[in-house]
Parts: structure tokens; C-alpha cells; sequence
């Protein structure tokens, strides 16, 4: 009998340690796949870094778009100033061509009053005429 229970206590622990061999194999198998996510992780890391150099990229891109954007905005400017200058070139030919205006509309009434001036110098000489036929 107490062989009997020597052996059952003893295959009860041959059972153990294959019980915790089982588990060291489990914690082996474990940290081989935590080593393999270390591994991937690393490719992971490499898979980050370049979205941040394309990031860097990117923002470099943006820097050069900004620089000529500059350029772009001197240009627009140079646009809006020659705009400016072309309305006050048309400005001033509006102004001329009022200018113009008026001093056609001075004209034309000084040809006006001049025709008035000749019709009264008519009248004067008909009524002239008319003195002189009853003179």
C-alpha cells in the first residue's frame, strides 16, 4: 500500500512536471512570439518612420509651395498695382475726355452765343436797313 501511494505521489508529480513543462514550453512558445512581435515591431517602427520622412517630405513641399507662393502673391500684387495704375490711366482719360466734354460744351456755347450775336447783329442790320428805306 504505500508503495502503491509512493507511486501514485510519483506519477503524480512526473505528472506535475510534465504539467510544468508544459507551461515553461508554453512560456518558451510565448516569449519566441513575443520576440517575433518585437521583430515586427521594429518593421513597424521602420513602416513609421517613413510616414514621418514622408511627412518631412510632405512639409518640405509645403515650405516650397509656401516659398513660390510668395512669388505667386508678389506677382498678384504686381497685378493689382498694374490694375491700379491701368484704372488711374483710365481715370485720367476718363477726366480728359470730360475735360474734353466741357470744352466742347464751351465751344459749342460760344458758337452759340456767337450765331445769337450774329442774328442780333442781322436784326440790327435789318432794322438799320429798314430806317435806312423810311429814311
Amino acid at each position: 500500500m504505500v508503495y502503491r501511494a509512493l507511486d501514485v505521489v510519483y506519477r503524480a508529480n512526473l505528472s506535475f512536471d510534465r504539467a510544468a513543462s508544459g507551461v515553461s514550453r508554453a512560456n518558451l512558445g510565448l516569449a519566441r512570439a513575443a520576440s517575433v512581435a518585437y521583430r515586427a515591431n521594429p518593421g513597424f517602427d521602420r513602416a513609421a518612420s517613413e510616414v514621418y520622412r514622408a511627412n518631412l517630405s510632405f512639409a518640405r513641399a509645403l515650405d516650397v509651395v509656401y516659398r513660390a507662393n510668395p512669388g505667386f502673391d508678389r506677382a498678384a500684387s504686381g497685378v493689382f498695382r498694374a490694375n491700379s495704375s491701368f484704372d488711374r490711366a483710365a481715370g485720367e482719360a476718363y477726366r480728359a475726355n470730360l475735360g474734353l466734354a466741357r470744352a466742347t460744351g464751351e465751344v459749342y456755347r460760344a458758337n452759340l452765343g456767337l450765331a445769337r450775336a450774329a442774328s442780333v447783329a442781322y436784326r440790327a442790320n435789318l432794322s438799320l436797313a429798314r430806317a435806312a428805306g423810311v429814311a
